[in-house]
């Protein structure tokens, strides 16, 4: 009897899901601030978009508010290899332990129309502080 061959499965067989991020605030491009460089080098601008929320003026950093109405306007990123070791630094700026922002997965809405699994780091402390953002995009508000 003829012996089998079993097909390894290699990781290239199973491609990973890509990792994208969505971001509303200091994050961006426009800000140009040290944590954003950091995502510049090791993550792809795929383009602008916005997901589910309402957005709020937090003083020295914008927060977004897990909401059924309203809009946050943002950049989609995808990020490359190692996805992992990216994530965790960024976890450690949005303040991940305790929970100031959390990373969750939401639906982010492109420029172009697709739909798409994103991280976004949602505000978990008080807001009542905050003035809501009316347009939803942290950098073209006027205050």
């Amino acid at each position: 009897m003829p012996r089998r061959r079993f097909r390894r499965h290699h990781p290239i067989d199973h491609p990973m899901e890509p990792c994208y991020l969505f971001v509303y605030g200091s994050l961006r491009r426009e800000v140009a601030g040290p944590m954003g460089l950091y995502l510049q080098q090791r993550a792809t601008f795929v383009s602008m978009g916005s997901c589910a929320g309402k957005l709020y003026d937090l003083g020295p950093y914008p927060g977004l508010i897990d909401a059924k109405e309203g809009r946050v306007r943002g950049e989609l990123w995808l990020i490359r290899a190692p996805e992992e070791a990216t994530l965790a630094e960024l976890d450690e700026y949005e303040g991940e332990s305790p929970p100031l922002f959390t990373r969750e997965k939401r639906e982010v809405l492109t420029e172009h129309g697709a739909r798409v699994a994103a991280w976004v780091y949602l505000y978990r402390r008080s807001y009542s502080h905050g003035r809501l953002i009316e347009g939803g995009d942290y950098l073209a508000d006027s205050g």
